[in-house]
């Protein structure tokens, strides 16, 4: 059963990675794209800098800084578009927020600055966590994301016989709901958070999920765990097709199978 990630390029991508790694097929068919928002450059030099996204690495006016100041990125592909931007001291954290708001406390002075560079609908959670640990943030919006035209988006996806739709923020949520109700689709949705769920509320003929916390990690782990997996994740890889659940045998005499043919096989699964 394929899953429908809905995110912008080219995070969509590194989910779809992700997903291979557990042995679920995707479809990567965006229903936004991203803008930036136009910033001031920062003030003087902080302490640390943290990118919530490779949007924001892209978006983002670099500060006066040298290579020695602490870049924290929010997941692997954040921390390569750092890293192709310039910066060299670059720690990822995996999505993980207990994790980097630990380590800023551990290698900050109390006041240390911190430059949160996200989008314009971020959470400020981060920020106040942060802020309640004795650290200064500016938390600095350099991008939106916006709805790309769905009148053919909806019957890309769909036609690949997608299972379930993964969003990842409310802008997604209210483009894949106007999908939705142009095609009439039915099945389960994955939503990061209780406000993307929400965007939901009154459509016919959806399973509604929400993640335990808005992250792409707990997102993962709730498909992880409601989705009957399409191949066994010890030999999830590329080059092979899925597996495909076996139904049980009809009661009644044993028919005799057909030698299997080069047409039997599933094929390769869908490109990422």
């Amino acid at each position: 059963m394929p899953v429908w990630i809905t995110r912008a390029a080219p995070d969509n991508l590194a989910t779809a990675r992700r997903l291979r790694q557990r042995g679920y097929g995707s479809v990567v068919v965006p229903v936004l794209t991203t803008r930036a928002i136009d910033h001031a450059p920062v003030d003087g030099r902080p302490d640390a800098i943290v990118f919530t996204s490779a949007h924001a690495v892209r978006h983002h006016r670099r500060p006066a800084v040298n290579d020695t100041v602490p870049v924290f990125a929010a997941s692997e592909a954040t921390a390569r578009a750092a890293q192709g931007a310039g910066y060299a001291n670059i720690t990822s954290t995996g999505g993980d927020e207990q994790i980097l708001s630990g380590l800023l406390a551990h290698i900050l002075p109390p006041g240390g600055r911190i430059v949160e560079y996200c989008a314009r609908r971020t959470s400020p959670r981060l920020s106040r966590t942060l802020s309640g640990l004795g650290l200064s943030v500016d938390h600095l919006a350099v991008y939106e994301s916006v709805a790309l035209d769905g009148s053919e988006i909806g019957d890309t996806a769909f036609s690949t016989g997608v299972g379930g739709i993964m969003v990842h923020s409310c802008v997604g949520a209210r483009a894949v709901r106007r999908i939705i109700e142009r095609n009439g689709w039915r099945g389960r949705i994955w939503c990061i958070s209780p406000a993307s769920a929400a965007q939901f509320a009154g459509l016919d003929g959806v399973a509604l999920s929400c993640a335990a916390e808005p992250t792409e990690a707990a997102l993962l782990a709730l498909v992880e765990r409601e989705v009957l997996p399409t191949r066994w994740a010890s030999l999830a890889r590329l080059d092979r097709a899925p597996l495909r659940p076996v139904p049980l045998p009809a009661r009644g005499p044993a028919r005799r199978r057909r030698p299997a043919r080069d047409d039997d096989d599933d094929g390769p699964p869908p490109a990422a």
